[in-house]
């Protein structure tokens, strides 16, 4: 019978052809499951600050009375009578006291805008952006320097900096300075230079060039704001000169720095000659 030739689905014989309906069985995605295409860690600074009162008291113990000596009759010789019959007098006890504190910080992420870039043919991605033409990333930090204040040579100041500095986009870099005397704090400075949010303040040029052995330098002019440790301001001009010792190897690794004037002798603040860092404290970018 033809029905011998069928299957049990009611499909014809190995002669027969699938319907043009027949579904076809396709890879999909898990439901849920979430493709990460590529990760990356962000970090930013956050100062926390903690209000700590410590109150000491002192609690008495159960007293205990020896008598010293035998029973005498008569009044108290040799002490000095209370008017409010009774004793006071003071103790001291120095306490250490350890105060463990535990900081920390709760981070929650939400997505932002999205904006869609153009389309194109292919499983790959375009090429990034041209790296920026001229410019470094700077996070150095540097102890015990010789500098020159109002044109006064100073010993053992602090250094430190950070900052963000492109050719390409000059309003929207910054950088950050800021000088720490340990001997004289009234010489404290700091000093901005963000033109997005610091008024006054501009990047005015940034030149990279090569030197004769082919190492890089990177020349950073413009106005930035020093605040004084007094809280005093005032817009000052300024001169940021970055090198690297090896040719090539954009790891910056020395720096000078004149505020206020392009002479040293008598800038409001300059490097005595130049500050010698950490390699990779300083990412020249561009100087290609």
């Amino acid at each position: 019978m033809a029905s011998d030739n069928q299957n049990p689905c009611g499909c014809g014989g190995s002669g027969s052809t699938p319907s043009a309906s027949s579904p076809r069985v396709t890879p999909q995605q898990t439901p849920g499951e979430d493709i990460v295409a590529c990760e990356q860690t962000v970090s930013d600074q956050v100062c926390v600050e903690a209000d700590v009162t410590i109150t000491p008291f002192v609690t008495p113990g159960t007293p205990t009375v020896t008598c010293l000596g035998p029973i005498s009759f008569g009044p108290c010789s040799d002490f000095t009578k209370s008017p409010t019959k009774s004793c006071k007098f003071t103790v001291s006890q120095v306490l250490c006291v350890n105060v463990p504190l535990s900081f920390g910080a709760d981070v929650h992420a939400e997505i932002g805008n999205v904006a869609c870039g153009i389309p194109t043919p292919g499983p790959d991605c375009p090429p990034p952006l041209p790296p920026c033409t001229c410019g470094a990333l700077i996070a150095p930090n540097s102890a015990q320097n010789n500098v020159q204040v109002n044109g006064d040579p100073r010993q053992g100041g602090t250094l430190s900096s950070d900052g963000s500095i492109c050719s390409d986009t000059l309003t929207t870099s910054v950088y950050n300075f800021a000088y720490a005397d340990a001997t004289d704090t009234d010489l404290n400075f700091t000093f901005n230079v963000a033109p997005a949010t610091i008024t006054g303040t501009t990047f005015t040029s940034v030149v990279c060039r090569r030197e004769g052995n082919g190492a890089c330098v990177i020349t950073v002019t413009g106005t930035g704001l020093v605040t004084l440790a007094d809280n005093t301001t005032s817009l000052e001009t300024f001169e940021l000169v970055l090198r690297d010792s090896l040719p090539t190897s954009a790891q910056f690794d020395r720096y000078t720095l004149i505020i206020g004037g392009t002479n040293p002798s008598n800038a409001f603040f300059s490097t005595t000659g130049e500050v010698q860092l950490p390699n990779g404290t300083i990412t020249g970018l561009g100087c290609s």
